[in-house]
Order: structure tokens, then C-alpha cells, then sequence
């Protein structure tokens, strides 16, 4: 079902993708707990799906919560826990908050070059993200490396 949520948000689907990712998750909490790796992974989904909506501040929660558990369950260099980070990076600078949304990015790029390499695709988006969030921020923190 997840994957059926997934479908309708790149279709632009954006309300019903959240209905979906909100059946599954209430689904999964209930067979697989609130800690599997599949649950978490439909949090992050219903995260996204609100964000596409401009619901930022309820995708923050959910993206606060996922991370949260995928560092418990998953660790902090999991590649999910880290498109998390990153996510819940987006949804932050997309209401403004760049002083918390720029040190998460900047973090997220670290660990991603660490566990993912510099020119995985992940390690690439998450890189772009960051350099988006400077760019409106008006911002100039140091980050090395970027753009080398």
C-alpha cells in the first residue's frame, strides 16, 4: 500500500496519497509495531505526502517522529535515517527555519558522504537540498566541499 501512496503523490495525487499512507501506517503500527523498519518507512512516506500539500507543520512532526525512531532502531548512518534527516532539512527551510534546517542538512551531507560516498545519488539530492537552503537562507555558513 505504501507503494500505492508513493504512485499517487508522483502523480500529484498529493490528497488521496495521504489517505493511503495514513491506512497503511495505522495498519502497520497495528501488525508490525511502531519501530519496524516498514512502519518507519510509512511515517516518512505520510511525512512526504504533507509536505507536497504545504501541511509543513504536521510534516514536520511526522518527519520529527521518524527520525527519531530510525535512530533508535535503524542508527544514525542508515540510508533511510539519513533521508529523513534530510527531509525533515526540506521541511524546515520551506517555513523559513534555516538556522535548524542548514546544521541538519549540513550533518545529513557528512554521514551520507561517509556511509553512502560522495557521488551516490542520495549523497547528490541531499547536497542539492543543502545548497538550496543556503542559496534562500542568504546565508554564507562555511561548507566545505560542496561545490568542488
Amino acid at each position: 500500500m505504501n507503494s500505492l501512496g508513493l504512485a499517487l503523490g508522483n502523480q500529484g495525487k498529493y490528497t488521496e496519497a495521504e489517505e493511503i499512507h495514513r491506512q497503511t501506517l495505522q495498519l502497520q503500527e497495528k501488525v508490525l509495531g511502531k519501530e519496524h523498519p516498514d512502519t518507519l518507512q510509512s511515517m516518512n512516506s505520510l511525512g512526504l505526502a504533507l509536505g507536497n500539500q504545504g501541511k509543513y507543520t504536521e510534516a514536520e512532526e511526522i518527519y520529527r517522529q521518524t527520525l527519531q525512531l530510525q535512530e533508535k532502531v535503524l542508527g544514525k548512518e542508515h540510508p533511510d535515517t539519513l533521508q529523513s534527516m534530510d527531509n525533515l532539512g526540506v521541511i524546515l527551510f520551506e517555513q523559513g527555519n534555516y538556522d535548524e534546517a542548514i546544521p541538519l542538512q549540513q550533518q545529513a551531507v557528512q554521514l551520507a558522504e561517509k556511509v553512502l560516498g560522495r557521488d551516490h545519488p542520495t549523497t547528490i539530492m541531499i547536497i542539492d537540498n543543502l545548497a538550496e537552503a543556503v542559496e534562500n537562507s542568504k546565508q554564507t555558513p562555511p561548507i566545505p566541499r560542496i561545490y568542488e
